[in-house]
């Protein structure tokens, strides 16, 4: 693993994290079940995302750190579907706009790996 894709990983760890407390936060204060249904699935997808790469973050052989990136690569299409879901359905106070851009900054960083 380079400094750079360590980084990135890093970087993909801290925006799932900042997408996590927004959605977390909106879900504690919607009645809408729909709305919390979306964040409860994207809180779960971002999960999973987090894990992935803070495993290739801990990867002790290159073998082991190429199937987690790929498996991160794998992922932004789930990750696109998402941010569509949230854009169309999340509208409230900027939420949409806050975890699309952390979505899209995870998508980037998941590229460059």
């Amino acid at each position: 693993m380079t400094p750079e894709q360590r980084q990135n990983l890093i970087g993909i760890i801290n925006a799932v994290h900042s997408a996590i407390v927004v959605l977390s936060n909106y879900a504690q204060t919607t009645s809408d079940p729909q709305q919390l249904d979306i964040c409860q699935q994207t809180i779960a997808s971002l999960n999973t995302i987090g894990s992935t790469a803070l495993q290739a973050l801990q990867a002790a052989d290159d073998q082991i750190f190429q199937q987690e990136t790929a498996t991160l690569k794998a992922s932004t299409t789930q990750l696109r579907a998402e941010e569509a879901r949230i854009n169309a359905l999340l509208q409230t106070g900027g939420i949409a706009l806050q975890v699309v851009s952390a979505s899209a900054q995870i998508a980037a960083l998941i590229a460059a790996l």
